[in-house]
């Protein structure tokens, strides 16, 4: 009511939607229940984003395969896709929203996560949603973390159990 939210949206059966893992750029001795609860906002997001699909034409994702390429090579062949030559970028958030990611910043109880990324299916269409935490303010370090999860999209088959790996992995 206080956001003016279509009633609909909480009546109606949400659509198919398959969760991944996701790639926390946190301190490995976060709790298991920090990372928790962002992924229980991370599904909130992805059933609003499939809701607001109904009116709304967000961009198609353009991200490259990089599995199996360095770091190096990925960011120069996500650049050249991008076509962001060689220069700073100015507005990461807005290049990466233009690129089919969703991004956004969460409230987060802990100063031990940084941000994150998962990827999901809504009807057999990947999704990728990055999320940073909005206790960090200044632009660089909000860049710097966004542009750590897109290495995770970029590098990452994302159908790996994170989850179950040791700290080594």
């Amino acid at each position: 009511e206080k956001l003016n939210f279509p009633v609909k949206f909480f009546y109606e059966k949400p659509q198919k939607i398959e969760i991944g893992s996701t790639y926390f750029r946190a301190l490995l001795t976060t709790s298991q229940r920090y990372r928790d609860q962002q992924d229980e906002k991370m599904e909130l997001l992805a059933y609003i984003y499939t809701f607001l699909q109904e009116y709304i034409d967000f961009p198609k994702l353009n991200v490259p395969n990089c599995i199996g390429r360095s770091p190096d090579e990925a960011a120069m062949l996500l650049r050249k896709q991008w076509k962001l030559e060689n220069k700073p970028i100015e507005n990461l958030i807005a290049v990466v929203e233009q690129n089919g990611i969703l991004v956004t910043t969460f409230d987060i109880s802990t100063t031990d996560i940084d941000a994150f990324s998962k990827k999901l299916y809504v009807n057999q269409e990947p999704i990728y949603l990055i999320g940073y935490s909005n206790n960090k303010t200044s632009a660089a370090r909000i860049h710097f973390d966004i542009a750590h999860e897109l290495g995770h999209v970029c590098l990452h088959g994302f159908d790996e159990k994170v989850e179950s790996m040791d700290k080594e992995e």
